[in-house]
């Protein structure tokens, strides 16, 4: 079993633990093995959600079956979420070098993927980088369909976790969402490869449909939580509230 995040925060929980409830429901574009540096999976574990988890590549794919066997209320999707159809570029085995992050960078963005290659090879998280690496690359068709399609092929009525991994195009996906339609209570993105623009617009749409910016959840994503349900919220209410009626009490 690959390795479960071990980076969720006091703040993380506390925001998921208010959003609980007995439909919860989820969606994890992207999702890759379903355990690796996943958000979703730790909460997965402990409160069983249904949902659906969404990946292309099919021996990624594979690896999500297996994982999830013991998840019967999530239905899996082999496609990728995009406004149109388009080629999938991964780092194949055949390349000979296989470690943990090439088999997460897959992305439907060439560029991006030239780009976390050359990242790597700078910092060498996981050793040294063979040069023309980049000649090994990959390109596959994969299913496409719009996260609307998405929703309507599994009659989905309700969104309460949104999780999009999709190494590139994070920003191209969540523009696609009806945020005034699905109103999510969690949403977590890929923004560190976003621009400057793509980012302040981002937050600007989030601040206008009741978001707040909770946290990073790594050094690629960001989490997003409905302003009800972010902590602080309600210890500042109550607050409040005490305030109130000290002072109609004359205390």
């Amino acid at each position: 079993m690959p390795n479960a995040p071990t980076n969720i925060t006091r703040a993380f929980r506390a925001a998921v633990r208010r959003a609980q409830h007995p439909d919860f429901f989820f969606v994890n574009i992207g999702a890759n093995d379903g355990v690796s540096n996943d958000p979703i999976y730790p909460f997965l574990c402990e409160y069983g959600w249904r949902g659906i988890a969404v990946e292309p590549l099919e021996p990624i794919f594979a690896q999500l079956e297996s994982n999830y066997r013991r998840f019967p209320g999530v239905v899996l999707e082999r496609a990728a979420v995009a406004p149109e159809p388009r080629p999938f570029y991964y780092i194949p085995t055949t390349a000979g070098y296989e470690r943990t992050w090439t088999k997460q960078v897959g992305t439907l963005d060439p560029g991006f993927l030239r780009r976390a290659i050359d990242l790597m090879r700078t910092y060498e998280f996981e050793g040294p980088v063979p040069a023309g690496l980049e000649g090994s690359i990959a390109q596959v068709d994969v299913p496409c369909l719009t996260f609307s399609a998405l929703m309507e092929k599994h009659r989905v009525e309700r969104v309460d976790f949104i999780n999009i991994d999709a190494e590139g195009v994070d920003y191209e996906i969540v523009q696609t969402i009806d945020l005034a339609r699905w109103h999510p209570q969690v949403l977590c993105l890929e923004t560190a490869d976003m621009s400057e623009a793509q980012r302040l617009e981002l937050t600007q749409r989030m601040v206008g449909h009741g978001y707040v910016y909770l946290e990073p959840f790594d050094m690629f994503s960001s989490v997003y939580v409905r302003r009800e349900i972010a902590p602080g919220v309600a210890t500042r209410g109550l607050r409040r509230l005490r305030t109130g009626l000290r002072a109609a009490l004359g205390r």
